[in-house]
């Protein structure tokens, strides 16, 4: 965003000095002024947008995580549940 504004930036210097060169009219210097202002305001809601959906990206995947580690906890509760008569169930068959 901000080098696409730096670049927009360059280029209406660029065309200043064109214009001064040709001697272009007012009315086609006007409207090169007002596309360039269109071109960086563009880039700068271009840079918005990125923005936000890379947060809503961040977001998202928060979420994801949150509910894996919701579910992770519950087989880690099983696995405890479940580790002691396996233990016994694999100390009683090697005694045998």
């Amino acid at each position: 965003g901000r080098d696409m504004g730096e670049k927009a930036g360059q280029a209406l210097q660029r065309d200043q000095a064109v214009a001064a060169q040709t001697k272009m009219s007012k009315d086609v210097w006007a409207r090169i002024k007002t596309l360039s202002r269109d071109v960086l305001s563009l880039a700068d809601h271009a840079t918005f947008l990125s923005q936000k959906i890379s947060f809503l990206l961040d977001a998202t995947l928060g979420m994801i995580s949150i509910e894996q580690n919701a579910i992770i906890k519950i087989f880690s509760v099983a696995a405890v549940i479940f580790l002691p008569p396996t233990l016994v169930a694999s100390i009683d068959r090697k005694s045998v």
